[in-house]
């Protein structure tokens, strides 16, 4: 038996934004088959990892209200698949500090269950190798989850869990709005009818290597789920008006499945202008500065 015990294992549980996500076609298993540019955020939760008899995990923070019962929770989810996969009977006490906003396009779930697996891993020193397969983590637990254990910015393809890393972005900076409303990314995806992108425009190293190239290329591309949200949530029609009117604002979108909006800024200090303008118009929504970071792991 263990002795249940909190070791300072702490982690940061970073987001992300879509850059753009554009959707191919539906497939037979009712899912939808993408193509976005996902970069991660410094905007995060936090979780503390201790080792004990069973798998537990406790909510707190400025989003914990808005949670479910925690024995529903991803994280527990996936540590439980981990813990099948590995045949032992070792538990974990999770302790999450959830700031990010639930159900908002920033994958702050996701994110969540993929630290947890990281750590856990560690934590009960298994030496069985474990291959992670990104095809059934991301049918059982979330598309998104790949790109987060991969800890990369990424093109992502198939479902989500096609992920491959990208080696260089520009610098750029971001402020990310949240209207404080939540919408579900199933109820969203099962309401798109089209139009499919089929043939999206490729990303390429050597073109967008600066700022200007790459938010160029973005504007080319776009959130295929945009207008359905707009259509449920004009809130977020808001969002993305008053952000497009912040100076030096150079791409304003939609992230993921809503309602989380963004725009990319080249230097920070249009960003923090932004960031007081918004806040002082509207003190209710959340909003966070944010650097775009290529790698978080």
């Amino acid at each position: 038996m263990i002795d249940q015990k909190i070791i300072e294992n702490s982690r940061q549980s970073f987001s992300k934004i879509n850059l753009y996500l554009e959707i191919k076609k539906k497939l037979d298993n009712g899912y939808h088959e993408i193509d976005s540019l996902t970069v991660f955020t410094d905007i995060h939760d936090i979780l503390t990892f201790g080792l004990s008899n069973d798998i537990n995990l406790t909510i707190k923070g400025k989003e914990s209200d808005k949670l479910g019962p925690p024995d529903e929770n991803i994280i527990i989810k996936a540590l439980k698949l981990i813990q099948e996969k590995l045949k032992i009977d070792l538990g974990v006490t999770v302790i999450l500090n959830k700031k990010v906003p639930i159900a908002a396009g920033l994958g702050g779930g996701s994110s969540n269950a993929a630290v947890a697996i990281q750590e856990c891993l560690k934590l009960w020193h298994s030496k069985e190798k474990i291959k992670i397969n990104s095809r059934e983590i991301a049918y059982k637990l979330g598309a998104d989850i790949p790109f987060f254990l991969q800890g990369t910015s990424a093109i992502l393809g198939g479902i989500g869990e096609e992920v491959s890393p990208i080696n260089f972005i520009p610098d750029l900076y971001s402020l990310v709005v949240n209207p404080n409303i939540y919408i579900s990314t199933n109820n969203i995806y099962s309401s798109f009818r089209g139009p499919f992108i089929e043939n999206p425009e490729t990303f390429s190293y050597s073109e967008q290597t600066s700022p200007k190239d790459l938010i160029a290329y973005l504007k080319r591309r776009k959130n295929s789920l945009t207008d359905i949200v707009l259509e449920k949530e004009p809130v977020v029609g808001d969002i993305l008006d008053i952000l497009a009117q912040t100076q030096g604002s150079d791409l304003v979108r939609m992230s993921g499945s809503g309602p989380s909006c963004f725009a990319l800024y080249s230097n920070k200090r249009d960003m923090d202008i932004a960031y007081k303008l918004i806040k002082n118009k509207k003190p209710n929504w959340w909003i966070k500065k944010s650097k775009i970071r290529l790698k978080v792991s």
